[in-house]
């Protein structure tokens, strides 16, 4: 390759990025080229879809996606000859996948079924778990995995798989050295809607079926990323290792299987105390969802949504749950048309807020962090997402404000901790006049 693969791998989600409007249609097209070289249908939508990180691909089909990807869209950054040598080249343009790749069929074995909807792989060997990540039917799903990083491409950022390559060859090395620890991967098949969900499994054989065709059936890989992905490159190192490791597969919706795999991991026993029921309406929904996307890095709001009140001022957290969720409630109306396009501003649009709340040394003890806050915070989300200068609108409003009136705020209500629905209508009216005022 005659640049930095790396840097390949950018200008490819870059340009997937920019033609986003023609999705659709691109992603067909790349099907009907990659298919012909037996690379599946569901693989075709993970690598579209950045559920299959492109680390993960060989070199050859790496140059494929970008051969096609340059025909179909034009994007000059991407012309071929930029990238790849004539040799890799006549090489590369015969590539055919293992037949087994062609399917869009998991096959798993040894696996008993434990409940109604978990299931349990006692061994699985690494080169069949390379094989299986291999056929790109293992969906990266941001929401339930480790979320996405921030990367830089000329003066944009845009989001990427968060697989750490140091991570990786860590693992590699215990493998190398046979002190790899068999821990458990997780795998989900994603309960949809409609129950579209499509596997099966055999108890006299112990084999477990699972479709993951990228649109209908899913099979998400909760927990085990760059143990995967060690083990795609381990199983080239050694062909003849006997390392193994074992399965958890579970049948759950995104959010059960992201609580379940957060449940694992958790440091510290749950205090019961601090649990409170919702009603898990769209709107407290998407209000989790919004706290779990990611992380620090690319999330301003990743783990700073939290259930109990108490815990804003002992962990450092900004705002609970029913909070946020009202306030989304006061100001959007949501429905499956809106919902994804909501999360995706108001996550961006909290990253820059919180930024220029930093830049002017506000602490999170200011009045500017006040949960009650997030209210207005939310109403300016309503104004500004629509407006392609969002950016300095928002400035501009962040400047309007006085967070060291005390007494205009508590008169407001932003120091109320049991907000009646008079307060909820007066932060939401005085935001409003300070954004309509600057937009």
């Amino acid at each position: 390759m005659k640049k930095d693969r790396e840097e390949l791998e950018k200008t490819i989600r870059y340009v997937i990025k920019q033609t986003k409007k023609d999705a659709t249609k691109n992603r067909a097209s790349l099907e009907e080229k990659l298919i012909q070289h037996n690379i599946s249908r569901g693989k075709v939508f993970g690598i579209y879809g950045q559920g299959i990180p492109l680390i993960q691909l060989p070199d050859s089909e790496l140059y494929l996606v970008t051969k096609y990807l340059y025909e179909i869209t034009a994007f000059q950054i991407l012309e071929i000859d930029k990238w790849f040598y004539d040799e890799e080249k006549r090489q590369y343009d015969t590539y055919q996948a293992e037949q087994v790749y062609a399917k869009d069929i998991i096959e798993l074995h040894n696996v008993d079924q434990c409940s109604e909807d978990i299931f349990y792989c006692t061994k699985a060997t690494i080169h069949e778990m390379a094989q299986i990540v291999g056929q790109g039917l293992l969906n990266y799903n941001k929401n339930n995995q480790r979320g996405s990083k921030l990367e830089k491409f000329g003066d944009e950022y845009q989001e990427a798989p968060n697989i750490m390559k140091h991570k990786v060859e860590g693992i590699i090395e215990t493998l190398k050295n046979r002190k790899f620890t068999a821990n458990t991967i997780t795998i989900n098949i994603r309960r949809m809607p409609n129950n579209t969900e499509s596997f099966k499994h055999e108890s006299k054989t112990r084999t477990l079926y699972i479709e993951s065709n990228g649109e209908t059936s899913f099979a998400d890989l909760s927990d085990g990323a760059h143990r995967c992905q060690a083990f795609i490159k381990y199983s080239k190192i050694d062909p003849d290792s006997e390392a193994f490791t074992a399965i958890r597969i579970l049948h759950y919706t995104e959010i059960d299987a992201q609580d379940c795999v957060e449940i694992d991991n958790r440091q510290t026993p749950i205090n019961f105390d601090n649990i409170k029921s919702f009603k898990n309406d769209e709107y407290v929904l998407l209000t989790k969802d919004i706290s779990k996307y990611g992380t620090l890095n690319n999330n301003a709001l990743n783990g700073k949504i939290v259930t109990n009140s108490n815990e804003i001022k002992t962990k450092n957290k900004y705002v609970t749950i029913g909070t946020f969720a009202d306030a989304i409630r006061e100001n959007f109306k949501l429905d499956n048309r809106n919902v994804d396009n909501i999360k995706e501003f108001m996550i961006k649009f909290f990253n820059e807020l919180i930024g220029l709340l930093r830049d002017k040394k506000y602490t999170d003890n200011s009045i500017a962090f006040k949960g009650n806050m997030f209210i207005g915070y939310i109403t300016w989300v309503k104004l500004l997402i629509n407006n392609e200068e969002w950016k300095s609108k928002l400035s501009n409003m962040v400047d309007s404000l006085d967070f060291t009136n005390d007494e205009f705020w508590h008169e407001l209500g932003i120091d109320v901790v049991r907000l009646k629905s008079r307060n909820v209508k007066d932060i939401v009216r005085y935001f409003e006049k300070v954004g309509e005022d600057n937009v």
